[in-house]
């Protein structure tokens, strides 16, 4: 076996929104405060935390759990991605949001975002999700009161290992009083445990149903919710008064929305094209915009490492793989003296236990050198390993 494979289980949580590190096969590394509005969005804030993350053959459904218990956020898998794929990736302090969509495309997925819901799956499905949660929006006036409740309450929802999803939505007509019609269009299948938070029903069941490419839509009298495929040609046409904000030239709008289709009434601009496309508009005309669909390329920040507080527990781990581990996931260069060490009658095999707790890097690195009888020389972004010299 690998000794890294070996490394098995190390986590470090988070002190007072300082750090937070996580590491299974993999490693997360947290700093700074993340700055937040009373108002925003949980999401919005959870995205902005700046990450580093070390995957080595992680399977893709566990490195996105753990991703989800480290950040408090929800993370929704397509049903057409398969879980059980091996993820080799890494990423050094880059926010949230940005680290997910490099995930996603190392994939061949992308990323979209309903609510506090994190959409991972394929591109053409992640482009449309949004503009399909909208229409289903919209067309709220259309269902009979009884069913508009129903689709408006906002509740957590979930399902046990092995839900077959067709049975799931028939118990979910009785338990909320509604009606669907077509439910023969889902085919048989058995899904993992799973859990959506708080949100309109239209929400949920938009991301329930997208992995099977059918939407929501309400039959001609209203009282029913018919299941229909998605055609991908979906989009939103809204009306926006010029005068109410910026004035933004056609030029720039075709910039920063070119499929969109636009036209012009009186004061009034027309615009037909996706959720996102409306996002951009919005954002040029009232200024920067809240949505968070588009994968962004901030600076990228160093860690600040001295300002950080690290809880670590390691429990019988080769020394030489531990350590080689945590100065990857710093950003350091980690060296050997490897002849010095075998001299001093050393192995980098050899298993160490440490632990420490809201510690410095100087701490963090002192416990876990000496176990084995080393010590270390940081010299800016080198740190080189040597045996300790006797007392």
């Amino acid at each position: 076996m690998d000794d890294r494979a070996g490394l098995g289980w190390i986590a470090l949580e988070l002190q007072k929104a300082k750090i937070l590190v996580v590491m299974v096969f993999c490693l997360f590394f947290l700093s700074g405060p993340i700055p937040c509005l009373a108002s925003e969005n949980p999401l919005h804030r959870a995205l902005r935390a700046r990450t580093s993350l070390l995957w080595e053959g992680v399977c893709l459904r566990s490195g996105l759990e753990r991703l989800t218990g480290t950040y408090q956020v929800t993370i929704f898998l397509d049903r057409r991605v398969d879980p059980d794929q091996q993820v080799t990736f890494a990423a050094n302090n880059i926010p949230l949001d940005e680290l997910l969509h490099e995930i996603a495309a190392e994939r061949n997925l992308a990323v979209s975002y309903i609510g506090t819901v994190i959409y991972l799956g394929p591109p053409q499905a992640a482009r449309i999700l949004k503009t399909i949660a909208e229409l289903c929006r919209d067309d709220l006036p259309s269902y009979s009161l009884q069913v508009r409740k129903s689709m408006q309450v906002e509740q957590s929802i979930e399902w046990p290992a092995l839900t077959v999803p067709r049975e799931w939505l028939s118990d979910l007509e009785k338990s909320r009083d509604m009606q669907f019609v077509g439910l023969g269009r889902i085919p048989h299948d058995l899904w993992p445990p799973g859990k959506l938070p708080p949100m309109p029903l239209t929400d949920q069941l938009t991301l329930f149903l997208i992995g099977f490419d059918i939407k929501l839509s309400p039959t001609s009298n209203g009282r029913a919710l018919e299941l229909v495929p998605i055609t991908g040609k979906e989009r939103l046409t809204r009306r926006y008064d010029r005068l109410a904000g910026r004035a933004v030239p056609l030029d720039r709008i075709q910039q920063i929305a070119p499929d969109a289709i636009v036209s012009y009434e009186g004061r009034s601009m027309i615009v037909r094209g996706l959720a996102e496309e409306h996002e951009q508009i919005v954002a040029a005309m009232h200024g920067p915009a809240i949505g968070i669909n588009q994968p962004r390329q901030p600076q990228r920040k160093p860690a600040q490492q001295e300002q950080t507080q690290y809880t670590i527990r390691v429990t019988e781990k080769p020394i030489g793989p531990v350590l080689s581990q945590l100065a990857l996931t710093l950003g350091l260069q980690v060296e050997f003296e490897e002849t010095a060490i075998q001299d001093a009658g050393i192995s980098l095999s050899q298993p160490i236990s440490f632990s420490v707790k809201q510690a410095s890097l100087t701490e963090l690195l002192n416990a876990a050198v000496a176990p084995a009888g080393l010590t270390y020389e940081l010299d800016g972004k080198t740190l080189r390993i040597v045996p300790a010299r006797p007392n």
